[in-house]
């Protein structure tokens, strides 16, 4: 179907409120949230590798850890 764009009628229509157009009109006058970056909430690298650090070490010096080898002792 082909509409006249330039016709009252098709302008009318256009002109109507409750339109796609008009929603994003009142999206854009609300206040945005300041809610912080996901990028401001992660750990550093260096946080995480001394977290891991600080893990496998009390993981070795638990009572329960025994080393396994698959070579028998000489």
């Amino acid at each position: 179907m082909i509409y006249d764009v330039n016709s009252p009628l098709f302008r009318s229509f256009l002109s109507q409120k409750g339109g796609s157009s008009d929603k994003r009109k009142l999206e854009e006058q609300k206040p945005k949230e300041n809610r912080p970056k996901a990028s401001e909430n992660k750990p550093s690298r260096l946080e995480i590798c001394r977290e891991k650090q600080k893990l496998f070490v009390t993981w070795i010096q638990s009572p329960s850890f025994e080393m396994h080898t698959d070579h028998p002792e000489s």
